[in-house]
């Protein structure tokens, strides 16, 4: 029954997230029911897989990290990891489960994805900070990178958690290096919903696959910024660069990551183990925050593509 209900939900996401084109990816979860979609073993929990710090690019996909590994060496070799889930509800719905109860407990848990305030239970973890509730930037419509990397960085000086988990917005939409491509956007209570997600961007807003893929790729070398910083300012045995599920983008027809998708690019993310040294040459703002109340969860969540 539980299996059931999980088949529902991803159904629900897809048509709230995507309309009826959300039909299409449900189409193939249809076709494959009791096979794939339904099994949410087909992928593999992260808590099965050996880390210290745990950093998630949120949609990031392999290809889109092997392309600038170059630039980041401390990426490569680029390996992969099958995600249990395809978008970030999802994900946290089939990561974070009784099984793995004991792993949790001792992990510190800092994320910038507005999905936790439903799908996580602070109280399952060492420590949640849910940096979007006091992060969030409206200039922006997202929560930027360094706020993100300063939490990390402080949580990892003043914790010593014996495991963290840094979920990063980037290169997730909206993108932060192009402001002047009218993604989803965080709008103040009481406006209307601006900004496009990707499918929209691409099928009314006239963007190619090309040119999302270089903004997608252009987020992503801005939040790798931000992963190296960190790498020079927390100590890990093992940090690993990974995301919550990819993106696709025309792969099978499919744009985005809808719920229980079997889109391979979204079902394969990177896995690139390195280690980090605390050099202790940055030193974060890490000021408490309160919670911006200007904006809704809801409001953020549907201002990513989440609603």
């Amino acid at each position: 029954m539980d299996k059931v209900k999980r088949f529902y939900r991803s159904v629900r996401r897809n048509v709230d997230e995507q309309g009826l084109a959300g039909l299409l990816d449900t189409g193939r979860a249809v076709k494959n029911y009791g096979v794939r979609h339904l099994n949410v073993r087909q992928g593999t929990n992260v808590y099965e897989r050996d880390w210290d710090v745990l950093v998630l690019l949120d949609c990031a996909r392999v290809d889109m990290v092997e392309a600038l590994s170059d630039e980041f060496p401390f990426l490569a070799p680029v390996g992969t990891h099958r995600t249990p889930g395809t978008n970030s509800a999802e994900w946290m719905d089939v990561t974070f489960v009784d099984e793995y109860a004991e792993e949790m407990a001792r992990t510190v848990h800092l994320t910038a994805n507005p999905n936790s305030a439903d799908h996580l239970d602070g109280r399952a973890f060492d420590r949640l900070e849910e940096i979007w509730r006091h992060g969030w930037d409206e200039e922006t419509g997202t929560v930027p990178a360094r706020t993100v990397t300063d939490r990390a960085i402080a949580a990892g000086r003043e914790d010593s958690p014996e495991r963290m988990i840094v979920h990063y917005m980037q290169p997730h939409p909206p993108f932060v290096t192009r402001p002047d491509i009218d993604a989803v956007q965080v709008t103040r209570p009481g406006d209307e919903r601006r900004g496009m997600n990707v499918q929209e961007l691409h099928e009314e807003g006239g963007y190619s696959l090309e040119a999302l893929w270089e903004a997608h790729l252009e987020n992503l070398r801005y939040v790798l910024s931000e992963v190296e910083l960190l790498r020079s300012n927390l100590d890990a045995d093992r940090l690993v660069v990974s995301a919550d599920h990819g993106q696709a983008l025309g792969e099978e027809g499919a744009l985005g990551h809808p719920a229980s998708s079997t889109v391979d690019v979204v079902r394969e993310v990177p896995w690139c183990e390195t280690t980090a040294t605390d050099t202790g040459e940055y030193r974060p703002d890490a000021r408490p925050h309160t919670d911006d109340p200007a904006v809704s969860v809801e409001e953020k969540l549907e201002h990513l593509g989440y609603r």
